[in-house]
């Protein structure tokens, strides 16, 4: 799942929207093998503000690789677009206070799993999109 939901992230042209919610749900499962799928879509100078926005926090989620992340949210905290470098130093503070030890425990629990991963989403032609129904609940 999290792999077809990095796709999404990457490959997706239909909406800002989706791919804005798709960022989130990677950060609500804080998977550390979303990490290249995320920072793709954060480094799109094109890509719409509010998706990079939600990358950056969902980045700062990720517990399993946080020196990749930390290093990541660093750079991009003198991004040129404001919401962006806001993102990214929220996400850094917000790793600060739940602890983030920059140990890469998941990272070698997932090392057993033999999860075959792209080194690329973008790059993944021809597979399956993935389609999501939008609710907005307030």
């Amino acid at each position: 799942a999290v792999l077809q939901l990095c796709r999404a992230l990457t490959t997706d042209t239909s909406s800002a929207l989706l791919r804005h919610e798709v960022a989130y749900v990677l950060g609500q499962m804080q998977h550390p093998i979303s990490v290249e799928a995320l920072e793709e879509s954060l480094r799109r100078p094109d890509e719409h503000k509010m998706v990079r926005h939600e990358s950056a926090e969902a980045l700062g989620a990720i517990d399993g690789r946080w020196e990749d992340v930390e290093k990541i949210l660093k750079e991009f905290t003198h991004d040129e677009n404001q919401e962006v470098r806001e993102s990214c130093l929220v996400a850094l503070d917000a790793a600060d206070y739940w602890g983030h030890s920059g140990k890469d425990e998941t990272v070698a629990q997932d090392q057993n799993l033999n999860l075959d991963v792209p080194q690329s989403f973008a790059h993944q032609k021809n597979e399956p999109r993935l389609l999501v129904n939008h609710f907005n609940v307030e």
